[in-house]
Parts: structure tokens; C-alpha cells; sequence
């Protein structure tokens, strides 16, 4: 063989669409009242925003300890607004942490972070259908 011959390389694009359930939202609403459920709502996607960023950086910095609580602190935040899918990524994340399985980390939370952002987006758009 010649020189280097480099390989094409393929880069696997993974998407996955968070989920809100809407029931949960609209419950928080009805509880709460619309202005203290928007408070609350904001409250909440501020706070899953950091979790998804410190979980992130926590990641790459290999504190699987702070991974863990930071994923903790994520499903109570997500089950409160009904983005149970959210919530068990976390779950899963929060499992491998424990186990402190490296490799499983990095995938979960890579999951994580996908679900998340699309997630967070599904707020913002019913957010805005409602106002």
C-alpha cells in the first residue's frame, strides 16, 4: 500500500425527541394557578438547563459523584413537570454513576443531553401555544 490511505469516516447522527406529558402540565396549572404554574414552569426549565450543563461538565471532568447527584436533582425537577422520559434518562445515568461505569456514562448522558434539549424545546413551544 501507498502512503496513508485514510478511511472515510462515518459519523452516526443520533436524534430523539423528548416528551412532555401534557396532562402534567396542564394539572400544574389548574394546582398552582397560571401565573404561580408559569413561575414554576421557568423555575423549573432554568434548573433542568444547569443540570443538563453541570452534568455535562462533570462528565468531562469524570466526577461521577457530582454526576449523580446532579442527575438526582434532574428526575425530581423533570417528574414535577411531566417530562417523565427526561426523568428516566436521569434515572439511568444517575444508575451507571453509582456503578461508576465509565462507559456507560458517557452514553447515558449523551442520551441525556439529546433528550434534554428536546425536552426543554417541547416546554418552550407549548408555552408559547398557550400564551
Amino acid at each position: 500500500m501507498k502512503g496513508n490511505v485514510v478511511a472515510p469516516v462515518s459519523v452516526l447522527e443520533h436524534t430523539e425527541c423528548g416528551s412532555l406529558n401534557a396532562d402534567r402540565m396542564a394539572e400544574l396549572y389548574v394546582e398552582l394557578g397560571q401565573s404561580a404554574a408559569e413561575g414554576a414552569v421557568c423555575r423549573a426549565l432554568e434548573d433542568l438547563s444547569e443540570c443538563l450543563h453541570r452534568i455535562s461538565a462533570e462528565c468531562i471532568a469524570d466526577d461521577l459523584k457530582g454526576v449523580k447527584q446532579s442527575a438526582r436533582e434532574m428526575i425530581a425537577t423533570a417528574d414535577h413537570v411531566g417530562m417523565h422520559k427526561l426523568a428516566n434518562i436521569a434515572r439511568d445515568v444517575e444508575a451507571v454513576a453509582a456503578r461508576y461505569d465509565y462507559a456507560a456514562v458517557g452514553g447515558t448522558v449523551g442520551r441525556l443531553l439529546r433528550v434534554g434539549e428536546s425536552s426543554l424545546t417541547s416546554v418552550w413551544d407549548l408555552k408559547e401555544l398557550l400564551l
